[in-house]
């Protein structure tokens, strides 16, 4: 087993126990080693690093995480401008994200039988799934916008999860349980470890040459961070000649950020913000000299297309950010020869409430009038059902429709957004509008016969 220790990142001080801050200053535990050796075990899971990741039992548990691709991603580097382009495909990990990494090793050194997760979906449906092949019993405290396809990972495997109005409501009440369970939080140093194995398969992938440029999401810090220290400890370990910050030409450490507005981003992820871990991963972009910059949440439908039809892979919002970013560091800090790793760090296939809005059901499936006309119940979204189900009660303008979505089912939709989904519904024959001249507001909305017989064969008598 490989002996090891912690290190608190302010105060200095050394702990045989792993806490969930230092207990001394608070600070952000970090993992060293007695002995450290680059012997790798013949296995294809991140445990060939046995040597260099923490372990306090023998038995470790794993389902075959790590071991992702790089893809050269020659179509999309065409596409972007750039002469060599790869991507580290995360997404092929047990639940389609690279935190599966970070978990195999928190679970392999967890001394509870449960354990309580405060997650925004990703830590928590890695750690359902882990927990499930352990033994373990896991509760997640979960905020309502979940993304859909985390959630059901998690109820799957068996957890306990309990819904909450945010994250910080959840950081709270997993905190307080913590005196009766082990708490898993991004700090955790055993977490940390995890993810930088992605480092050292980046190093080997590429044949032992460092990239110029590593492009990532941001969203607790954790694996900006994680990326620093497994590069550091190649150098430490004489694999590689210099550490980034050394270089020539810099190693990147690109922040995505969104310019915030009241509403919530697509790229619920990056909505994070874990102090020690932000305050670690700053300190690595700058001693790899790299820069932070901001994306628009408006281009990800966009380029999440993109990369699909380009190199096949679906990403998730908050994992097709790097790709994003390349445009815009063309203009300032690339150029088009470097070489150029983008992290994509989730799948899209775990998030299809997200992706079903990008991409319209409705519009997918226009095949599906026959040649009588009739409309198919599942050319039909969400949105449009709860539109005809007010409307039925009765007549309503475009305001009065927007108000009661919000009122009723908490859908809060633009106005040009709602004026499609009734342009549509309207072209269905399913409603139809009356004009009121001396009426403030002219138009107003009905539901149609067909419109109540489709509610009606649908289940909504």
């Amino acid at each position: 087993m490989s002996k090891f220790f912690f290190v608190c990142s302010k105060c200095n001080s050394r702990f045989g126990k792993n806490f969930l801050r230092c207990p001394i200053c608070g600070g952000l535990l970090i993992t060293k080693y007695e002995s450290f050796s680059w012997e790798l075990l013949d296995r294809g899971d991140i445990w060939r690093y046995s040597r260099l990741l923490p372990k306090k039992k023998e038995n470790i548990v794993t389902l075959g995480e790590g071991g992702t691709p790089i893809i050269r991603a020659n179509n999309l580097a065409r596409r972007l401008g750039l002469k060599e382009l790869f991507i580290k495909d995360e997404t092929r990990n047990p639940t389609g994200s690279f935190v599966d990494r970070g978990i195999s090793v928190v679970v392999s050194n967890v001394e509870s039988k449960r354990i309580i997760c405060p997650t925004r979906g990703d830590t928590g449906a890695s750690l359902a799934v882990y927990s499930a092949k352990a033994g373990l019993e896991v509760r997640v405290y979960a905020p309502r916008d979940v993304d859909l396809g985390k959630l059901y990972i998690m109820l799957l495997a068996g957890a306990d999860v309990r819904i909450v109005s945010d994250f910080l409501s959840a950081i709270y009440l997993a905190e307080l349980e913590s005196i009766k369970a082990s708490i898993f939080m991004e700090i955790s140093p055993f977490y940390i470890e995890g993810i930088k194995t992605i480092a050292y398969e980046i190093m080997e992938q590429l044949g032992g040459e460092q990239p110029d440029v590593i492009i990532a999401p941001v969203g607790s810090g954790a694996l900006i961070s994680a990326l620093w220290k497994g590069f550091e400890e190649l150098k430490y370990l004489g694999l590689i000649n210099q550490t980034p910050k050394f270089d020539p030409v810099v190693m990147l450490f690109r922040r995505m950020e969104f310019q915030r507005r009241s509403m919530r981003t697509l790229a619920r992820d990056t909505e994070l913000f874990i102090p020690e871990l932000a305050e670690a991963a700053i300190s690595a972009i700058r001693n790899s000299g790299g820069t932070m910059i901001s994306v628009n949440e408006s281009r990800i439908p966009e380029y999440i297309r993109l990369l699909a039809q380009t190199e096949g892979i679906v990403a998730e919002p908050s994992a097709i950010l790097p790709v994003i970013a390349i445009q815009n560091l063309l203009d300032n800090f690339l150029e088009s020869d470097m070489r150029v790793v983008a992290i994509i760090t989730g799948s899209g296939l775990r998030t299809p409430d997200i992706l079903r809005n990008l991409l319209p059901i409705e519009r997918l499936l226009e095949r599906t009038i026959g040649e009588t006309g009739k409309i198919h119940p599942l050319r039909i979204g969400e949105t449009k059902i709860r539109i005809l189900k007010i409307l039925r009660e009765k007549p309503q303008h475009g305001y009065g429709l927007q108000k009661e979505l919000t009122r009723r089912y908490n859908k809060k939709l633009s106005m040009p957004t709602i004026y499609q989904h009734l342009k549509e519904l309207e072209k269905m024959g399913l409603i139809s509008r009356i004009e009121r001249k001396e009426a403030k507001r002219k138009i107003l909305y009905v539901i149609t016969k067909e419109g109540l017989k489709l509610m009606k064969k649908i289940g909504y008598p």
